[in-house]
């Protein structure tokens, strides 16, 4: 007989003793111990399930720090060999010296071209007196 066919016999009996009361109880509260595995079995399960997520999450987190971790030690190196503002100063300061001396040496270059035109063009002209009397 199975415990089903004995709780509806003992709910439509009249007379309730002891002893089926207890095995009621005892049914209901399988039922319900039953139950409630089954609710934890299924909380545990997507606890499970959050929990798988979180980690692959926090992997990729991890694995995006140590990337960043190398990239801004790599920036760090190379920010540490960059000029300073104390170099780009003394480059600017060499690069106007060398650009006021370019200045003066082509200054002085159309000073000796222009002497050198005014030269030639003495030599090339027509004398229209003799030599000697020069």
């Amino acid at each position: 007989m199975s415990a089903e066919y004995q709780v509806t016999q003992l709910a439509s009996s009249s007379t309730l003793t002891g002893s089926s009361f207890i095995f009621i109880l005892l049914t209901v509260g399988g039922a319900a111990v039953a139950l409630l595995r089954w609710f934890a079995a299924r909380v545990l399960a997507q606890i499970e399930q959050r929990m798988s997520r979180v980690e692959a999450i926090e992997e990729q987190i991890a694995a995006d720090v140590r990337d960043h971790t190398v990239r801004i030690a790599r920036l760090e190196s190379i920010a540490a060999t960059a000029p300073s503002h104390e170099d780009l100063s003394k480059m600017y300061q060499s690069i106007h010296q060398l650009g006021q001396t370019v200045h003066q040496l082509v200054g002085e270059n159309r000073g000796q071209s222009d002497s050198l035109r005014l030269i030639l063009s003495r030599l090339t002209e027509k004398p229209t007196k003799p030599m000697d009397s020069l």
